[in-house]
């Protein structure tokens, strides 16, 4: 076995209340184990108590908590941790030394290059802490989903947004939100396609936000590319 995905019983209704890490240990017989998504607190506990080296390169978890955090930094099983994507789920100030914890005071920090943080609170506190480039930070709500992407200079100024809706006054708001934008890639899905009206409009709001950031819509990227190639 070489991924597993521990499953969320409101993903998947296993047993009313029941998460599948809950009853699934991880285990030094799961030598070839290389993804692991999903663990909870019984994942990282076990995880914690492993004492036999793991060959995984991405590991998803949802911290409950900061104990949940605690235990996930004693973690010394996994040397070739590349990939770790974390979900959130309780309000934290992403203060200077949590980014350190995660890089630096981790025992993957010669090895990871690609952290992801799934935010549901504080999202311009989190876009404004330092981060290493290639460190992504990622916001849903009901307006869209929202991937920020660090620079070489450790700012969170590549914006891409996938909409719901095509109500973008929200993402206006959400925009306000950010710091440090220089760039925003829109992306409305299967639905029609931006007119030139609402482009012009939606520019305009942005320039009044962030004066430097550049609007770049998926077709925008598509022919770019396609003119490059």
């Amino acid at each position: 076995m070489e991924q597993l995905e521990l499953l969320d019983p409101r993903d998947f209704p296993l047993r009313e209340g029941v998460f599948i890490d809950d009853i699934q240990p991880i285990t030094r017989a799961m030598r070839s184990l290389q993804v692991l998504d999903g663990v909870r607190s019984s994942g990282l506990r076990s995880l914690e108590a492993l004492g036999t080296e793991l060959p995984l390169w991405r590991l998803g978890a949802k911290l409950a908590s900061t104990d949940d955090l605690e235990r996930l930094l004693r973690v010394q099983c996994l040397p070739e941790l590349t990939s770790l994507d974390l979900e959130i789920e309780f309000s934290m100030v992403p203060e200077s030394t949590v980014w350190k914890q995660l890089w630096d005071l981790a025992p993957w920090d010669r090895t990871l290059t690609d952290l992801t943080v799934r935010v549901v609170a504080h999202l311009e506190l989190w876009s404004s802490a330092p981060a290493r480039p290639g460190v992504r930070l990622i916001h849903s709500d009901s307006a869209g989903w929202l991937e920020l992407e660090a620079n070489e200079g450790g700012k969170f100024a590549n914006a891409r947004f996938r909409a719901r809706t095509r109500d973008l006054d929200g993402l206006i708001e959400l925009l306000s939100r950010l710091p440090s934008l220089e760039q925003v890639e829109l992306d409305l899905g299967q639905r029609a396609l931006m007119s030139a009206d609402e482009q012009a409009a939606f520019e305009h709001a942005l320039a009044r936000i962030h004066p430097v950031a550049r609007l770049v819509t998926k077709e925008q990227l598509a022919s770019e590319r396609t003119t490059f190639s």
